[in-house]
């Protein structure tokens, strides 16, 4: 079939200016495959010239997709983490505050074993020590019994504690929480110093090795040799009591006061700077004061070996009577009534100490934490266990390499960052810690006397009635944020020094001490100088006032930290 003109396909005309020869020059330079018989062929080169550009967008897709799934990742492995942080602290703490209860329940066997002696009238059949028991008070092999009960008394205040603090450790590792290095490297350090500054000025108490500290100290290091997952957080050292000025205890044993200046906050230094110090020598002497050891500063026990006082033997002679009536029978022996508390006052007992033993204020004022109010023979505070738990490096999708103004800001410049020890874990904490999980639980034995109102502290004398241990809330516990030997070592060791010699006497590989030869620079405490007093040049107003807080301050506006 014949096509029609006008279906008949057309060839382009080529223009005027193009030259029959594919070599022509101007404006077009076409290839030879595009000149058919002085005809312009149609070519792709418009849709060759985006060939690539979806590859660009597939990339970007790809990136988009591939941040995503880390993101996914990450949070995935920062939850994970953070449950198995809060699950080790939280079977840490049960662990410690297990063995608290089973040490406190140690000494109190032993206070009912030091009774038998001035309670019974009938001892068990063949035994023949009735009367010697009942009425050699004085007599000399009584006293050695005595005397070795009180020593046991004694060790079981550290060991039990001691013990706690390993439980802790296993409780947090089966829960996969890693050893952390600076937790180990803070008991290793603080057993140093226990090795070789606790005795002289400190006292051993009733436990009468010469070398208790060194004792103490090999149990610290066992604990450390172990690895420590878990931190002591409500430690109670021993090097807390000083004598020392009023100004120097408002700054010198704040700790708030050193990252004040690592900080440059002007405000914080607004007095100290605009009152014109100078040097060291404003601050006056700081000493040591004498210390009072009872136990370990790991979970402390809060019990003291002492008399019984009179009045408090007096108070409670009917519920302690009708306690170790019921308690020894169920060992078969009987109580004389008309023996007590005849010689409670001349024996030495554990008890409960009136620092820490007490009503349990912090659940008053946290009342929302409980969700109701414990009841009566368990409303106290005491002896607690409070840990923590870190675990660094949980993300992948992360700034983990900050530059040195994040660290300037924390720890200040100048030379202090060549020899400060903090200073380097500070920067560590850059890379680590700084994308890590961070851990706290308390928990506390419970009991009272069978069918008591009261709780066990107030008999006085400590009785074996801790049946079971609970988590509480954090707000509630003794303390927390204590586990800083590196803030012990500078107010036992560094600031007494210090006051005396000035900057000769600080430790150049102290994070704290570094603080404190920044703020003897002149330039440094000008420059806050001259932030503090800058005024607007055009109304005279000051650029940077400073609020001054004053009155009690508002309410708890709930509780810091629930678990």
């Amino acid at each position: 079939m014949e096509l029609r003109e006008d279906q008949k396909p057309r060839k382009r005309e080529a223009p005027a200016a193009v030259s029959a020869s594919p070599l022509a020059s101007g404006p077009f330079h076409l290839h030879p495959r595009q000149w058919a018989g002085g005809a312009l062929l149609e070519t792709k080169t418009g849709r060759n010239s985006r060939r690539g550009q979806v590859l660009l967008y597939l990339v970007g897709a790809l990136g988009v997709l591939g941040l995503t799934a880390l993101w996914l990742l990450d949070s995935n492995t920062a939850i994970v983490s953070r449950i198995r942080a809060q699950n080790g602290a939280d079977a840490a703490a049960l662990a410690a505050a297990q063995w608290q209860a089973r040490s406190l329940n140690a000494l109190g066997e032993i206070n009912l074993v030091k009774a038998i002696a001035t309670l019974l009238t009938d001892v068990p059949p063949g035994q023949g020590l009735q009367n010697r028991l009942a009425t050699a008070s004085d007599d000399q092999a009584f006293a050695t019994i005595q005397q070795a009960l009180t020593e046991l008394q004694a060790e079981i205040r550290f060991m039990g504690p001691i013990l706690a603090m390993i439980a802790a450790q296993q409780g947090a590792k089966n829960n996969a929480v890693p050893v952390n290095e600076g937790y180990t490297r803070a008991v290793a350090q603080h057993a140093d110093l226990v090795e070789s500054t606790y005795g002289g000025a400190f006292s051993g108490g009733e436990w009468t090795r010469p070398d208790w500290n060194q004792a103490y100290a090999a149990m610290l290091r066992h604990v450390a040799d172990g690895g420590v997952a878990a931190a002591a957080d409500n430690a109670m050292f021993y090097g807390s009591r000083l004598s020392a000025g009023a100004l120097a205890a408002r700054y010198l044993l704040d700790r708030a006061f050193y990252y004040a200046i690592a900080g440059r906050s002007w405000c914080y230094l607004r007095d100290l700077l605009l009152g014109g110090y100078q040097d060291y020598t404003i601050w006056g002497p700081i000493s040591n004061l004498p210390q009072d050891v009872y136990g370990s500063e790991y979970f402390n026990l809060g019990v003291l070996l002492q008399p019984l006082a009179a009045e408090t033997a007096a108070a409670q002679s009917s519920s302690l009577q009708t306690y170790f009536r019921t308690e020894l029978a169920h060992r078969g022996l009987a109580l004389d009534p008309t023996n007590f508390p005849a010689g409670f006052t001349n024996l030495t007992w554990a008890v409960y100490s009136s620092s820490s033993w007490g009503p349990w204020d912090k659940a008053a004022t946290y009342r929302e934490a409980l969700l109701a109010d414990p009841r009566p023979q368990y409303n106290y505070s005491g002896c607690d266990a409070v840990t923590a738990v870190s675990i660094p490096n949980v993300v992948s999708l992360a700034l983990t390499n900050r530059g040195a103004g994040w660290t300037q800001w924390i720890v200040g410049t100048g030379g202090q960052a060549a020899t400060a020890r903090g200073v380097t874990r500070l920067e560590a904490l850059n890379t680590s810690d700084a994308f890590g999980v961070r851990a706290l639980a308390a928990a506390k034995p419970f009991g009272a006397p069978a069918g008591a109102s009261d709780p066990a502290y107030r008999l006085g004398i400590v009785l074996p009635v801790y049946s079971e241990v609970r988590l509480i809330p954090i707000a509630l516990a003794s303390a927390y944020g204590n586990s800083d030997p590196e803030w012990l070592i500078h107010r036992v060791e560094h600031l007494p020094s210090y006051t005396q010699r000035g900057l000769a006497g600080l430790d150049d590989h102290c994070f704290y001490c570094a603080q404190l030869r920044m703020l003897e620079d002149a330039a440094f405490r000008q420059e806050g100088i001259s932030w503090l007093t800058a005024v607007d040049p055009n109304t005279g107003a000051q650029l940077h006032p400073c609020i001054q807080r004053g009155g009690p301050g508002p309410g708890t506006g709930g509780v810091p930290y629930a678990h």
